[in-house]
């Protein structure tokens, strides 16, 4: 690739000197010089058109220094450049980066790698409010890989305080194409993102966190909740204050006077949040969403604790082989304990039948996103599949194997019409 350029430059240069020599030779006063205005049609230049991506896609090219390999989603690599192409072919910006691996289960097992991205200086990629955290999703395991954009586009429709953006794209790294991948706001405390103002929390019930941040247990949850901001030790008030608010919330929750119009858990948990959030990861049948991984919920000091924003849809709408992940009938995310318990106030129960019957009017909204996303990748995921080989192979925790893209994206808008209308049927029966 790097010969290819050096000979595309080389041939410039020489057609700028020739094109330079031959305007030199002519002047006002030549004879032979004509009249432009007198030059036949089809001799006048006539302006390039504007070339298109090869997939349509615009292109994210990451190089490190030296070319160093990416092994690492504890440690950055520093001082890497990230070079945004437009769909047209044209450099939308070129930025320093620090960048290092992401993800748990995906970052250990398979070998399409996603990122994290921190930029030197802020910046938007297209069109998002500034920021310098970034990630870019492999979507590995869904060979349709359009799940998590689906869930987000739910997401940006809902009544949640924040959804991340997202833009597919494909990525090269150190010169070598990875495929396609999906450019997403890092989840983060901010103005722009989740806004919980200057003494709010972020946390997410996690099974997995990092060496360096702060976790703590809260009763009636099966994992850890860790502090994503603020950043402080493990023996600050802060810290000490997120986990007796989300402890006492629990606590009461599960206590007799649950109900109390005055000192339920109303007075500290938004039930609104709760149901949205619970409508669109039972819609998607999230594997991880019975409070276990990326269950993310904010609050402002004194405020209420907020479930949102949703995030990780990957092993999700039916792209599962456990757990009765594929099926479309019977309920998931209401299994957990705290869904389960707020499924005991009729007004929780009244809010998801109304949110479900939103979801479900428009049904076809979703089912036409599919197709759409699946059009604008379709060459992307040509290219993607040349590398990485996944549509004819048994790769974990895939349900099946369904030959080709157009059989996932199939299944994927079959399995979503059939999951919805077994929902929407069973919410709206419920007493």
């Amino acid at each position: 690739m790097v010969a290819q350029r050096y000979i595309f430059h080389v041939c410039h240069f020489i057609m700028a000197v020739v094109m330079l020599a031959c305007v030199t030779s002519c002047h006002k006063d030549d004879a032979d010089c004509g009249d432009p205005s007198e030059m036949p049609q089809d001799s006048v230049p006539k302006p390039e058109e504007k070339k298109k991506t090869e997939n349509g896609l615009p292109i994210i090219m990451i190089t490190t220094p030296d070319g160093r390999a990416i092994q690492s989603k504890e440690t950055y690599i520093e001082g890497a450049t990230v070079t945004v192409i437009n769909e047209d072919s044209t450099e939308a910006f070129s930025a320093k980066t620090k960048i290092r691996g992401r993800g748990n289960t995906s970052w250990l097992l398979m070998p399409k790698k996603s990122y994290k991205l921190k930029l030197e200086k802020a910046h938007s990629f297209f069109g998002e409010a500034e920021d310098k955290e970034w990630v870019l999703i492999a979507n590995y395991c869904d060979k349709a890989m359009i799940r998590n954009a689906l869930a987000l586009y739910m997401g940006q429709q809902s009544t949640l305080d924040y959804t991340s953006s997202f833009h597919f794209v494909d990525l090269e790294l150190n010169g070598i194409p990875q495929g396609t991948y999906m450019l997403a706001e890092q989840i983060k405390a901010a103005q722009h993102r989740v806004d919980v103002g200057d003494d709010g929390y972020l946390v997410v019930v996690e099974s997995h966190s990092s060496n360096d941040e702060v976790t703590f247990k809260v009763s009636n949850l099966p994992v850890d909740v860790t502090l994503k901001s603020p950043k402080v030790k493990a023996d600050s008030e802060e810290a000490k204050y997120a986990q007796a608010f989300m402890q006492h919330a629990s606590e009461v929750l599960f206590s007799n006077k649950f109900l109390d119009p005055d000192d339920g858990y109303k007075k500290y948990i938004d039930m609104d949040s709760f149901a949205e959030w619970y409508v669109i990861n039972e819609i998607a049948r999230n594997m991880d969403a019975v409070m276990y991984g990326s269950c993310y919920m904010h609050f402002r000091k004194d405020g209420k604790l907020t479930m949102g924003p949703i995030w990780d849809f990957d092993i999700a709408f039916g792209n599962v082989n456990y757990n009765d992940g594929w099926k479309t009938d019977g309920f998931w995310v209401k299994r957990s304990n705290f869904m389960g318990r707020l499924f005991k106030d009729p007004a929780f129960v009244q809010k998801v039948k109304e949110r479900m019957n939103y979801y479900h009017s428009n049904k076809q909204l979703y089912i036409d996103f599919i197709d759409s996303m699946a059009n604008a990748i379709y060459k992307s995921q040509e290219a993607n599949e040349q590398i990485w080989h996944t549509m004819n192979e048994d790769i974990w925790p895939c349900y099946t194997v369904y030959g080709s893209y157009e059989a996932e994206v199939n299944h994927l808008k079959e399995w979503l019409d059939k999951r919805m209308d077994w929902l929407q049927k069973e919410i709206q029966e419920m007493k």
